[in-house]
């Protein structure tokens, strides 16, 4: 999952990311919520803000 929070980060969609990572897209996107549902959001832009916030990711990812 640490690859997909990565591409996350990268601001990658999910079918993008599934096909980066030879899966489903409904593979990823189960993973994505998954990952939503870790840290208590419901959305991309509320998941960057609270890894921006914890210093998890930087405002220059690559």
């Amino acid at each position: 999952m640490a690859d997909i929070g990565r591409r996350l980060a990268q601001t990658q969609s999910d079918w993008r990311i599934a096909e980066q990572n030879n899966q489903s897209p409904h593979t990823t996107h189960d993973h994505v919520k998954r990952i939503f549902r870790k840290y208590g959001v419901s959305s991309r832009s509320a998941l960057m803000a609270l890894w921006l916030g914890k210093g998890l990711i930087s405002n220059n990812n690559p």
